[in-house]
């Protein structure tokens, strides 16, 4: 679900709210933008966000969350990027999701991102910038249904850590929260990039009281990179559209469910073991493109997606 707020429009070179985004995790290239480097103002906004999510969770009796190092350098990159090329939203300009840039970067997990910007003609202070995210963090969470993604984002029971992104450039701010859902314990990752022909099989586990319900494939053309005029008018993003469901299939008592994985099964094949470990051959029936791996995980009472692993099958 993916929603944007009302912009906010003042006079005389006051703030504009560009946006203030939510969707249902390499980032972009980050290190060589020219960016105000401000570790100190950083840590501060970062700091203040993760307590604001976490002082909001307790109150609703809901677990903290942990900051998580390479979520927030995905969200770093997608803040620097963003400042430099003064766009906005989930669609970066090399036309990537927050899926694909969290997956590029080497996550495995799922994840969810809400993002926040701010754009004038003279530079920001770093007390108006403080200012800013925290009325930003305030918005989030003071949002009614059935526009509440981003309360709903930083609510959710089923995340248990969260990146910080922040990147200030002159009159562009940038700050992105990028929510992880960490349910997996992987012994073989996907790939991240193979060629046509190749086979890919993947294992896992999942942690204590969750068992693998089913895996989703969806597939999309490669993404190509977009204009800043194009990628900013882009309010939400989604799963692409072309999918196929894979259910469990019980390996027998005496499997090994690593000799299993090592067989090179045929694709789409998902074998569970006893032990609740899970093996899957990863179909690629489309050919060249991005297929995105969503691994459901139950606890007998609700599906949680657990991954959002994009692979690049590379012509």
């Amino acid at each position: 679900m993916s929603l944007q707020a009302r912009n906010v429009r003042q006079r005389s070179g006051a703030a504009v709210i560009v946006a203030l985004l939510l969707a249902v995790g390499a980032p972009a290239t980050g290190a060589e933008i020219p960016v105000r480097d401000s570790p100190q103002l950083a840590a501060t906004i970062k700091a203040m966000m993760l307590a604001t999510i976490n002082e909001q969770r307790h109150a609703f009796g809901l677990p903290p969350l942990r900051l998580d190092p390479l979520a927030s350098s995905v969200g770093d990159a997608l803040c620097r990027r963003q400042v430099y090329d003064r766009s906005v939203g989930h669609i970066s300009t090399d036309g990537l999701s927050p899926f694909h840039r969290y997956s590029f970067a080497g996550g495995l997990d799922g994840i969810t991102e809400n993002t926040a910007a701010w754009s004038k003609d003279t530079p920001y202070t770093e007390t108006e910038i403080e200012g800013l995210v925290a009325e930003s963090m305030r918005a989030m969470l003071a949002e009614a249904p059935p526009r509440d993604g981003h309360r709903r984002a930083i609510l959710d029971p089923r995340a248990t850590h969260v990146g910080l992104g922040f990147a200030w450039r002159g009159g562009e701010v940038r700050v992105a929260h990028e929510f992880v859902r960490r349910y997996l314990r992987w012994t073989v990752p996907p790939p991240r990039e193979i060629r046509p022909g190749e086979k890919a099989t993947c294992a896992a586990r999942p942690v204590r009281g969750w068992e693998i319900a089913a895996i989703s494939v969806h597939f999309e053309p490669m993404p190509k990179p977009l204009s800043r005029t194009r990628a900013s008018a882009i309010e939400s993003y989604e799963l692409p559209s072309t999918r196929s469901d894979f259910a469990p299939r019980r390996a027998g008592p005496g499997s090994e469910i690593a000799r299993i994985a090592r067989a090179g099964t045929a694709g789409g094949e998902l074998t569970v073991a006893p032990d609740g470990s899970f093996t899957f051959a990863i179909p690629f029936a489309h050919g060249p493109g991005v297929y995105t791996l969503v691994a459901w995980v139950s606890n007998g009472e609700e599906k949680v997606p657990a991954s959002n692993v994009s692979i690049r099958v590379i012509p």
